[in-house]
């Protein structure tokens, strides 16, 4: 019997997304002034360049409404990272058979591994709620590189994950 699940989770905005999309809107009016004190020689051009700036900034700042989404099939989760709802991009795939552990970040175990010297890249797909049950798996890329995976699956994708492997999930 073949597996399908799909969970979408909605990245929440944190410190880092406030001070840039404050930053951006700064920066547009500052680069407006500008415009509009120094360079009023451009016969009529800089209304449509501070319209361009207005728009430009606005893009920018559409770019931080973040969403992954889970695709558990068999043993593969493509997780992937859409962006305004408009552009999606494959973020991570994990086969489970290739885990090494999926374990709640409230286990010793994430410590442990979070803290290890020997995780080259952290895939961060989880949507920032302190509320949310988070779980971290660790595995091997293509590359060989050890990577840390931090995601809010549902009970059904750890079931699925607890029918390829077994022995590497741990409930606690």
């Amino acid at each position: 019997m073949d597996i399908f699940i799909e969970k979408l989770v909605a990245k929440k905005r944190d410190g880092k997304d406030i001070a840039f999309i404050i930053g951006m809107i700064c920066l547009t009016l500052f680069l407006s002034f500008v415009i509009l004190m120094f360079f009023g020689i451009l016969f009529g051009l800089e209304g449509a360049i501070i319209i361009g700036l207005f728009v430009g900034c606005f893009w920018l700042i559409s770019t931080r409404n973040i969403e992954f989404e889970y695709s558990l099939t068999n043993n593969e989760m493509d997780i992937d990272k859409i962006i305004n709802r408009r552009r999606r991009k494959r973020f991570v795939t994990v086969n489970a058979r290739k885990i090494d552990i999926l374990a709640p970040t409230t286990s010793p175990e994430y410590q442990r591994e979070s803290n290890s010297a020997t995780i080259a890249r952290t895939y961060n797909c989880a949507s920032g709620n302190p509320n949310s049950r988070t779980y971290f798996a660790t595995f091997y890329d293509k590359d060989g590189l050890k990577c840390l995976l931090i995601f809010e699956p549902n009970e059904k994708m750890i079931d699925g994950f607890r029918r390829y492997a077994r022995n590497k999930v741990i409930d606690s």
